[in-house]
């Protein structure tokens, strides 16, 4: 007898799949099978969207679920189950379920359509432990791709929403494209055309205005540009695109993409507002060209401190006239009114501001910022679009332009341009006029 109750309890000690016991305690405690928890972020409800001039695709227009699964468990005609419910108000709906595969070089979609599929796509992304899932209905994705072979750079919201949600349409259009929240955008995000570039290289004066104008309607962020002027002084533009601020960072980033496309032209001038971020980021990329103030910035901040239409008039003098030595007596002149002004300028603005201090290089004697100022009426209503609609909209009224100037152009007669005729023509009147008289 005590030999069968050794070998029992040896077989119980040996058999995994038997209950433990405890002290032959009343109650039993059972070993815990692991668990896998996984999250499944599911986008229903919209479509993938082929933006103009690009294999890039969106998913937009949708809402968010979160569903929180343990991997042993749940199977694919679970998650199945869950997007037709989504679509209840359809018709028997054919919808299509898929999921990026992370592994491709050029970012392309999967289809998920079976237990295989979907266990395979928690292998991909076990590190992970969450994946995006996108469903649509099968005849908004377009005929002309293979699915397959989509390419899949969708822009998703930065948040996470744990419960149903439907964002506005406005939502989707983010220029963040990064997964990565410390970064603040990819160069798909500023928008420049070879053609805007090598028309400025090529064919315009090597100056740059900087500004930036805030974003209306909903969305918040501001609208950067860089402009410039061609040969016979029609408005330029080179590059533009939509920060989320104007900090020192995004600055930064702008001018290193544009630097990126134009180089550091010869004589190179940059003339701005003097914010104080765009100031720091002009430093760190173009420290060594030719940085203008804007007058009439300067002008705005100098009156808060020294009023009266002596400073006015005078300052705006000194900052107009090209020679230094009338320049330097004007400015003795408010100085001797008051000794503090100099002090003031030279701490506060230590740019150039005056034409008798510019280069020659540039052919360009502007005090103020204006022809980039200019950049924010002329897109005017514009600014209420959402971030995509907005930057290609903005893109067509260049596309117009640059139409209109070159048939104009070409109605032009011989090799110099209108602007250098007339003033050729003005210098030989006043030459004349002055010859006449002696």
């Amino acid at each position: 007898m005590s030999e069968d109750h050794s070998q029992i309890e040896d077989t119980t000690l040996h058999d995994t799949s038997k209950p433990i016991w405890e002290s032959r305690a009343t109650s039993l405690i059972i070993e815990h099978i692991p668990t896998s928890k996984f999250k499944l972020k599911l986008k229903f409800g919209g479509y993938f969207w082929l933006m103009k001039n690009s294999c890039r695709k969106i998913y937009c227009f949708g809402s968010q679920k979160c569903i929180h699964i343990d991997t042993f468990l749940y199977k694919f005609s679970q998650l199945h189950e869950e997007v037709v419910k989504r679509y209840s108000s359809k018709n028997n709906p054919k919808i299509s379920i898929f999921y990026v595969d992370k592994y491709a070089l050029e970012k392309s979609l999967i289809v998920l359509d079976s237990d295989e599929k979907f266990m395979a796509m928690l292998g991909m992304y076990g590190s992970e432990k969450q994946v995006t899932i996108y469903a649509t209905i099968e005849n908004n994705i377009s005929s002309n791709n293979h699915t397959n072979h989509l390419c899949a750079n969708t822009d998703e919201p930065h948040n996470e929403y744990d419960a149903d949600h439907c964002p506005s349409e406005e939502s989707y259009h983010s220029h963040l494209s990064s997964d990565n929240e410390d970064d603040i955008m990819n160069d798909d995000d500023v928008v420049y055309s070879s053609t805007c570039s090598r028309g400025f290289v090529a064919g315009c004066r090597p100056y740059i205005g900087l500004d930036a104008c805030h974003l209306k309607g909903k969305l918040n962020g501001v609208l950067a540009s860089g402009t410039s002027i061609d040969s016979n002084n029609y408005v330029f533009p080179i590059a533009y695109c939509v920060l989320e601020s104007e900090n020192t960072q995004s600055w930064t980033w702008f001018l290193d993409s544009l630097k990126k496309e134009i180089g550091t032209p010869n004589g190179l001038v940059i003339s701005s507002d003097m914010q104080k971020a765009l100031k720091v980021a002009m430093m760190n990329v173009y420290p060594n060209v030719e940085h203008r103030e804007c007058m009439r910035h300067l002008y705005s901040n100098f009156k808060k401190h020294f009023r009266g239409d002596f400073f006015n008039r005078k300052l705006w003098v000194a900052a107009k006239t090209y020679h230094s030595t009338k320049h330097d007596r004007l400015l003795k002149e408010i100085s001797d009114k008051n000794e503090d002004v100099i002090a003031y300028l030279n701490t506060n603005h230590k740019k150039i501001w005056s034409r008798s201090k510019f280069g020659t290089t540039s052919k360009c004697d502007y005090i103020t910022n204006n022809i980039s100022e200019t950049f924010n009426p002329w897109i005017g209503k514009l600014r209420y679009k959402p971030v995509l609609d907005l930057l290609d909209a903005i893109r067509e009224k260049i596309m117009k332009r640059f139409d209109k100037k070159r048939n104009l152009v070409n109605t032009w007669n011989g090799t110099l341009f209108p602007i250098s005729k007339n003033h050729l023509n003005d210098i030989t009147k006043v030459s004349m006029l002055n010859n006449s008289v002696e």
